[in-house]
């Protein structure tokens, strides 16, 4: 015999028991839902200041979790590559905004600090932390590479501590003659003139070192710098000066062994975009506006130049072999110069996801960056001459990435993909 109909009272208290014994399971699954989408719209954590160490055998960079309050510390970070670990290298106030630069002195990074109006710098390993203090009248040189340069104006210099310019008429006046020490009465005051001063910043005992003095008629005809770089075995530095607004900008070696500030007859277009000495510190590449500029000596005055349709960012690089590259904030292109020609070289914008920090090993033929295809950034080592990833590793200290390892985010987005595809929305 069939059971009679169950009266529709029952059927709803049935109902109200299956609504009630699945609501927790249903509102886990909302919460962990919502979860995994707040996880997933979290900021990524800032990274950034990507540069080999002073030494080459590694990477360091910058970290700073976002969104905190207080604001959170940035960490200075080391990594050495395949198979090593991230090494924190200093924790930097959380009062200041932080840069790595393109310099170092030693095994000390320099950086950047920002806080407001006040700008300040500050040498960095990984046990001490020296903010650098400058008198009034000391401005900081562009450069990269190693040494920090400072120069200030003087206007009453001994000409015994001038360095010793050679004449370059047509991008240098020339500087006025004085009567010889004997022509000059015995009560004459020593004869003294307008100077450029240029010192490097010694870390340890945070003074100045002079380096040279760079002698000059007239206000209007001072000497503008527009960038310095010292050479490997340290006995050049190359500058990129013009003498006055109207000047024509051009490479100049002084010559620390001789104190002799050389004219290399190389002029550099508009503002000089890059500086670079070959390891043996022979050559010099300068790129400005125009293209690519070497200067085949650093004691000669033989150059070749290759103009370029397009040279914005671009900086030179050379590699071993007397091999040029120039590199952006995207690309590496190989310079042919018995073609007279440049070629791509390497892409990282080609790679997946967001990337940024492209910095160039010229020497170890590596290039590093970082990309973002899951959300968060890594850290990606390419080798140049295989033309294959040698090391693509999670950066460390995201919180996103932290917390899209949990548990909780695994089940959410689970959750929610099925939900998706469930609902015809996939």
């Amino acid at each position: 015999m069939s059971s009679p109909p169950r009266p529709p009272r029952r059927l709803g208290k049935l109902l109200l028991v299956a609504v009630l014994s699945a609501l927790p399971f249903l509102l886990g699954a909302y919460y962990l839902q919502e979860r995994a989408r707040l996880i997933d719209t979290m900021p990524l954590d800032d990274y950034a200041g990507l540069r080999w160490t002073p030494d080459r055998n590694g990477l360091a960079f910058l970290h700073r979790p976002l969104q905190k309050n207080p604001p959170a510390e940035t960490e200075l970070y080391s990594y050495g590559g395949s198979g090593s670990q991230f090494q924190l290298l200093k924790n930097l106030p959380a009062d200041y905004n932080w840069t790595l630069t393109n310099v170092h002195s030693d095994q000390w990074f320099v950086l950047k600090a920002t806080k407001g109006e006040e700008t300040r710098l500050a040498f960095c390993n990984a046990t001490d932390l020296k903010f650098v203090e400058l008198q009034e009248g000391w401005r900081v040189l562009r450069s990269r590479g190693d040494g920090l340069y400072i120069q200030t104006q003087e206007n009453d210099l001994p000409f015994d501590q001038f360095a010793d310019v050679e004449a370059a008429p047509d991008v240098k006046p020339a500087l006025e003659q004085l009567p010889s020490y004997e022509q000059q009465p015995e009560e004459a005051e020593t004869p003294t003139h307008l100077g450029l001063q240029i010192s490097r910043y010694q870390v340890e005992s945070q003074r100045l070192e002079p380096m040279l003095v760079i002698p000059y008629n007239r206000p209007e005809e001072k000497p503008i710098v527009q960038m310095v770089r010292r050479s490997p075995d340290g006995r050049f530095l190359a500058l990129v000066v013009k003498f006055g607004e109207s000047g024509s900008p051009g490479l100049w070696i002084y010559d620390s062994e001789n104190g002799k500030l050389l004219w290399t007859r190389l002029l550099v277009a508009g503002e000089c975009q890059g500086l670079d000495w070959s390891s043996d510190s022979v050559k010099v590449a300068v790129s400005d506006e125009k293209g690519v500029a070497i200067l085949e000596a650093a004691l000669g005055i033989e150059s070749t130049r290759l103009e370029l349709s397009s040279s914005e960012g671009l900086r030179p690089r050379w590699g071993a072999g007397y091999r040029l590259f120039l590199v952006n904030d995207s690309a590496v292109y190989k310079v042919e110069s018995e073609k007279n020609k440049v070629e791509p070289f390497f892409n990282a914008s080609s790679h997946q996801g967001t990337f940024s920090d492209l910095v160039l090993d010229p020497l170890g033929s590596r290039a590093a960056f970082s990309i973002s295809p899951r959300g968060y950034r890594e850290l990606v080592i390419w080798d140049l001459k295989s033309n294959k990833v040698q090391t693509q590793v999670d950066y460390p200290g995201s919180e996103k990435q932290k917390a899209q390892g949990t548990i909780t985010y695994q089940l959410g987005s689970a959750i929610r993909y099925a939900w998706l595809l469930w609902s015809g929305q996939l």
